[in-house]
C-alpha cells in the first residue's frame, strides 16, 4: 500500500493531465460559464484534472512499484474467496497461465463496468440506458481549454474536452435501442451529420470532426447503466 496523496499530483504532471476549472454549456444556439467557486478559505484550488485514464494508472502501478514494501504482479482475477459474505482474497491468473491463490486483509475491486467480478460482489438488477461513443483528436488545442464543454445536442448530450496539452476527447451519448454500427459506418455518417451540425461552429466542431475523419479505429464504446437493488425492483 502507498499513499496516493505523496505521488499523484506528480503522475498527473508526468501524464500532461489539464486543469478544468469551468463547466460550458451549449444549448438551442446559446451558451454560457459556470466557473468552479473561488472560495479562498478552501484550502484546495477550485480545480480538477482531466486526463487520459489509462496513464494515470500506469504511473501509479509505477509509483506504487518504487516503495520497497509494495510488490505487484499481473494477473486476470478469475473469482473472489468469499466466506460467510466476507471478501478474503482473490484466484488470479499470472502471466504463466498458472491459477494463484492470494489473501489479503483488503480486497479492492476497480475492473469497471465490463467486469466479470461485478455479479459475485453486487447483486443488483442492471439496466443499459444509453452508450457513451468517445475518441481522441488528436494534435489538437481547445480555444478555451480550461472548460469542459456541455453541448444539449439531440437526441442526448456530447461533450468536448481537453484531455493533454494536444489532445481532445469528443464523446456523444447515444440511446440504447438505436446505436449505429460502427463497422459498417453508420456511427461516423451519426456523428458527421446528425452531432455535428449542433456543436457551436468553429473551434468546437472542427475539432469534433477532425478526430472523426482521423481516428476512425479508435471509436469506442461504453455502456452508462443503471442498477436497482432487489428491494427496489
Amino acid at each position: 500500500m502507498f499513499s496516493c496523496s505523496v505521488g499523484l499530483e506528480d503522475c498527473l504532471e508526468e501524464i500532461d493531465a489539464q486543469e478544468i476549472k469551468s463547466l460550458a454549456i451549449y444549448k438551442d444556439g446559446k451558451n454560457d460559464t459556470l466557473y468552479f467557486p473561488d472560495n479562498k478559505n478552501f484550502p484546495y484550488e477550485s480545480a480538477g484534472r482531466l486526463l487520459r485514464n489509462g496513464r494515470l494508472v500506469q504511473r501509479l502501478r509505477k509509483k506504487a512499484a518504487s516503495h520497497a514494501n509494495v510488490q505487484l504482479e499481473e494477473g486476470t482475477v478469475k473469482f473472489l474467496i468469499e466466506e460467510k459474505g466476507v471478501v478474503k482474497g482473490v484466484i488470479y491468473k499470472n502471466s504463466a497461465g498458472e491459477e494463484i491463490t492470494a489473501f489479503a486483509p483488503l480486497t479492492v475491486v476497480c475492473d469497471g463496468c465490463y467486469s466479470n467480478l461485478r455479479r459475485s460482489a453486487v447483486h443488483n438488477k442492471e439496466e443499459v440506458l444509453s452508450y457513451f461513443v468517445g475518441y481522441v483528436t488528436k494534435n489538437t488545442r481547445l480555444e478555451d481549454p480550461h472548460s469542459m464543454h456541455l453541448i444539449f445536442s439531440k437526441p442526448l448530450p456530447c461533450v468536448v474536452y481537453q484531455i493533454t496539452s494536444n489532445e481532445v476527447r469528443c464523446a456523444a451519448e447515444v440511446p440504447a435501442d438505436s446505436i449505429p454500427s460502427i463497422a459498417n459506418g453508420e456511427m461516423v455518417n451519426f456523428l458527421k451529420k446528425t452531432v455535428a451540425p449542433q456543436i457551436p461552429d468553429g473551434n468546437l466542431r472542427e475539432t469534433f470532426l477532425k478526430g472523426v475523419e482521423e481516428g476512425l479505429l479508435e471509436i469506442k464504446t461504453t455502456a452508462t447503466k443503471s442498477t436497482m437493488s432487489a428491494k427496489q425492483v
